[in-house]
């Protein structure tokens, strides 16, 4: 196969644009059978050294779908593979190894973890947003793009200059921390985020036992828990644009006090409390994350002080750039404007378990019930640490962030430290989305989960060893890459009435209200489903130009000796 498949591949594999890097798992029915097999593997990854690592991975899928005993490899070229696969078998060689957890994305357990209803989902709030977070995941997974293009156009509705996407991924590197921590700006990025792993998770079929949100993660957390239930995406919308009206009155009340979060990490909760308690009513716990991570909430005119006490006790501490007193009494004024968003919005008795960070067990089944504890939440102190005990108590071995940065999988960790637990992160701050994600399934499926790799290869079509060579492709034929996000329209007028109607008609849709008693019926149409003029020329002066790059190389593939013309 050497010889046929060529420098990177045969023709028809370089069709298919290559990822950073692939998830390589080989599978067997015991240890025994593992080594044997990953043996094998490297065999046929210096057999085929110049083959798409992305068929290579798929051939693996194929070979052995099933089996208890797992290695997964995150690799960028087949080279990285067998030097990797060769270091675990050494591991493996060793009776007195009982697991491979290696930083370069090496994974393997003697004693999988996973059973049904083991692997419980977390997803995380405010606060964890980041510039860029998820780029290469929107690139390569439309499901999860589309969730961020949801939040714009529900933001777009409300104000016709934001829309959170343009703050993640569109401005300067400079000044885009500040930008992402304004309240509209946080809550609508992470949510996007939020929704958009999840639409993520699901496709890859990954076997959810419970499910968790932390703060405003608690929206992501009632959909995944089939208590918030969409029509169509147009319903969905409707509930994001009621959301960031929401936020919008919130930034302009007078009656919610200001508080100033401090996060605190590395003393005992003992300390804590004491410096809390020395200024009564000015200083409240506003989140205990683990036991050495906390939140405080603090009166502007004691911040300081309040930091310096903390930082005296060995504590390291951040004053976090909020000044809402989120999950304190403090927050109570707010309460009518959630209440509002809930109100008439029909409600279901959750289908996987639900935990809530307000209480440390699990959701009622009532819609009264379910509502009460969507809203007071906001005043509740977050206690994630022993709600995290709790599903640990109730089975749930497999923790699974599902959000951006990767915080709450840490915490996990910290709170079931010699404890049986995997604390798997999704996504990493200072990791490529897409590598990260090609971890968290490496330690996933080498638990045992039973997710659908197969997806991962779907969408790109992604031949076999057998079926990229030899070459299949026309020497005439060239494909041009489809794979780019598309142009913004944001800075584009809309089209003018009369240009409307000589537009093809679009598809009427009604902004749905879901029942909301002041949600007023707007109409949402598909983003660019009118396209102004300036962007009708755009398209056809491309169009235009890959005709002629299309019989450019068309004319040299046909005579490589001659330059076209």
């Amino acid at each position: 196969m050497t010889g046929a498949a060529g420098n990177g591949g045969s023709a028809r594999s370089r069709l298919w644009p290559a990822w950073e890097s692939e998830l390589l798992v080989v599978r067997a029915a015991d240890r025994a059978g593992l080594v044997r097999a990953v043996e094998a593997a490297i065999l046929l990854a210096r057999e085929n050294d110049r083959a798409p690592l992305a068929s290579f991975a798929r051939t693996l899928l194929r070979r052995e779908p099933e089996g208890r005993a797992c290695l997964a490899v995150v690799a960028a070229t087949l080279d990285e593979f067998a030097r990797k696969a060769a270091h675990a078998l050494k591991k493996l060689a060793d009776p007195e190894c009982r697991r491979i957890q290696d930083r370069s994305g090496i994974f393997y357990t003697a004693e999988p973890l996973y059973r049904p209803g083991t692997v419980g989902l977390l997803f995380p709030g405010e606060g964890c947003q980041y510039p860029d977070m998820l780029r290469e995941l929107c690139l390569h997974f439309p499901e999860v793009r589309h969730e961020f293009d949801l939040v714009d156009l529900a933001c777009r509705l409300v104000d016709d200059d934001f829309t959170p996407s343009a703050h993640i991924f569109g401005e300067p590197l400079r000044g885009r921390e500040g930008t992402l921590w304004n309240m509209g700006a946080a809550v609508e990025a992470v949510s996007a985020a939020d929704t958009g792993m999840m639409r993520l998770f699901q496709a890859l079929g990954v076997p959810v036992g419970a499910v968790v949100g932390h703060s405003s993660g608690e929206f992501a957390a009632l959909e995944m828990a089939g208590v918030l239930r969409f029509q169509n995406d147009v319903d969905h919308v409707a509930l994001i644009r009621d959301g960031y009206r929401n936020i919008r009155a919130l930034e302009r009340r007078a009656d919610i006090p200001a508080g100033i979060l401090i996060s605190v990490g590395g003393i005992d909760q003992s300390e804590v409390q004491a410096v809390i308690d020395s200024r009564p009513d000015r200083v409240l716990l506003a989140m205990h994350n683990c036991p050495h991570q906390f939140v405080l909430c603090s009166e502007p005119s004691v911040v300081d002080e309040v930091a310096k006490s903390l930082a005296a006790k060995g504590g390291l501490v951040q004053t976090l750039p909020f000044n809402r007193p989120y999950h304190t009494p403090w927050f109570e004024p707010a309460l009518d404007g959630l209440n509002e968003l809930f109100a008439g919005r029909t409600l279901h008795a959750p289908t996987v378990p639900l935990y809530s960070c307000a209480t440390a067990e699990r959701f009622p089944a009532d819609a009264a019930g379910i509502r009460e504890l969507c809203v007071v939440q906001w005043t509740r102190r977050v206690r994630f640490d022993e709600t995290i005990r709790r599903m640990h108590d109730d089975g749930i071995r497999l923790f699974v962030d599902v959000g951006p940065r990767g915080n709450l999988a840490a915490f996990a960790s910290d709170i079931l430290k010699g404890r049986p637990h995997e604390a798997i992160a999704a996504n990493r701050h200072l990791r490529s989305s897409l590598t990260q994600l090609h971890f968290a399934l490496g330690q996933m499926v080498a638990h045992g989960v039973p997710a659908r790799l197969e997806y991962l290869h779907e969408r790109r079509r992604t031949p076999t060893l057998e079926q990229s060579s030899p070459v299949a492709a026309a020497p005439t034929t060239v494909r041009l890459a489809t794979h780019l996000p598309a142009p913004r329209l944001d800075d584009l007028a809309p089209a003018s009435a009369s240009e409307a109607a000589r537009a093809p008609a679009p598809i009427a849709v009604q902004a749905a209200t879901s029942g909301a008693a002041t949600a007023a019926a707007e109409p949402i149409a598909p983003a660019g489903a009118l396209l102004p003029d300036p962007m009708r020329a755009y398209f056809d002066t491309m169009d235009r130009f890959i005709e002629t790059q299309q019989k450019l190389m068309s004319r040299f593939l046909r005579d490589p000796g001659k330059p076209p013309s």
